[in-house]
């Protein structure tokens, strides 16, 4: 299986979209929407359309979601070669991940924030061309202050973009003020809506108190088959962690600030998990994008041993399988 999606072969892509379906399958007949959405303007939206659909087109519209999702994140991995070489693991290790345990197959705005957040990131990773970018920081600013007013915990994203100019592009003042004014536009455009309907104060009101709430408190997995998927998925970061420590000043410059923004991301990504009010199991999604393209580096740099990398790939499945299982 490893070298199935290890090698850039077309016929993987079409292998994601199956796998999505398999792991959503259970699903098709009861889709429910997460309990806590923090009802963020935007989100309130589309929360009234998914509740108003029957389960099996939501199920179509978030196996549609997912699988684009995966294929977007390889085609841009690939593309800015933030991997050394082409492979369709980010793909497989996305959908994977994201499709872990049946606490993820929600109605939640977290998978179109993770969307939004996989556009941000094929933007910055051209952070480093010269020439004008005032329309891609922008564009960046102006996303990633949309991801917020859907999803609340995403403010951190403001952050990584801030590290994301800091770190790839030398100090220009117009930039920043393009950035920040990208940030801006969104939350104007909503303050002259409530301001329209005499809800302007009590939006911000609503919006600071949030910031200032305590974050709640996380709580051990009791089931088995949960501690042992963290386990095995801790283990792979760990064995990812140590063989990009150990390459690092093997790659050349622009891969290295690659790896430097996907770790500030997951860092920011643990952040928002605690802006959530109720930390539940789905704000984890929002680490999967890093975690995904660290599992692939390091299954793609693996070149001896190949038995112990397809058998860990098997015993990651296996786990996913096993809490699937339990979940039904």
């Amino acid at each position: 299986m490893i070298r199935f999606f290890k090698s850039p072969q077309p016929a993987a892509l079409f292998a994601i979209p199956l796998i999505v379906i398999l792991l959503w399958a259970e699903r098709f007949f009861d889709f429910p929407p997460a309990p806590e959405t923090y009802e963020m303007p935007l989100w309130t939206l589309f929360a009234l359309l998914f509740t108003s659909l029957p389960s099996w087109i939501n199920f179509f519209i978030f196996v549609s979601l997912i699988s684009f999702q995966a294929i977007y994140l390889n085609l841009l991995a690939n593309k800015h070669e933030v991997l050394y070489r082409n492979s369709y693991l980010p793909a497989l290790f996305y959908v994977l991940l994201v499709s872990a345990i049946p606490s993820f197959l929600l109605i939640h705005p977290i998978h179109f924030v993770s969307l939004i957040l996989l556009r941000i990131f094929d933007k910055v990773f051209s952070f480093h061309k010269h020439g004008r970018m005032i329309l891609s920081i922008f564009d960046c600013g102006f996303l990633a202050a949309t991801a917020a007013l859907l999803y609340f915990p995403a403010i951190p994203i403001l952050l990584l973009l801030m590290f994301s100019l800091s770190i790839m592009r030398p100090f220009n003042i117009r930039e920043w003020l393009v950035l920040i004014i990208g940030y801006l536009v969104p939350f104007m455009f909503l303050s002259v809506l409530k301001f329209w309907n005499y809800e302007l104060e009590e939006f911000w009101t609503q919006f600071f108190a949030k910031i200032m709430e305590p974050a709640g408190k996380m709580h051990m997995p009791s089931s088995l088959e949960l501690q042992v998927l963290i386990v095995v998925v801790l283990f792979m970061l760990l064995l990812s962690w140590m063989r990009l420590r150990a390459n690092y000043y093997k790659n050349i410059i622009r891969a290295r600030t690659y790896q430097q923004i996907l770790f500030f991301s997951f860092v920011l990504g643990i952040v928002s998990i605690f802006f959530s009010k109720d930390p539940g199991r789905i704000n984890l999604i929002i680490l999967t994008i890093p975690v995904s393209l660290w599992f692939a580096y390091y299954f793609v740099s693996q070149k001896k041993k190949m038995w112990f990398v397809e058998a860990l790939l098997w015993v990651f499945i296996a786990s996913i399988a096993w809490n699937h299982f339990a979940g039904i």
